[in-house]
């Protein structure tokens, strides 16, 4: 297993990797750190809304599923 502790490592370890890499990363990334920004969001709201939430959840699984539909071509 590949230890990544920064960014340049990463950026190291992508070059050369196929993009789906990156791809499955970044989503991964959003995923970690929507619950955080939300709980952010969300307290300065009265109500809370799925505005926020929703595109992006739909904005990662969409970007997983054409980077997975590129790949089977």
């Amino acid at each position: 297993m590949v230890e990544i502790q920064n960014r340049k490592k990463l950026e190291s370890w992508l070059e050369g990797r196929e993009q789906a890499d990156a791809v499955a990363i970044a989503s991964r990334a959003a995923l970690r750190v929507l619950p955080l920004v939300s709980n952010i969001f969300f307290s300065s709201m009265k109500e809370p809304r799925a505005d926020f939430v929703l595109p992006v959840l739909r904005a990662t699984i969409s970007a997983r599923r054409c980077q997975r539909a590129a790949h089977l071509l």
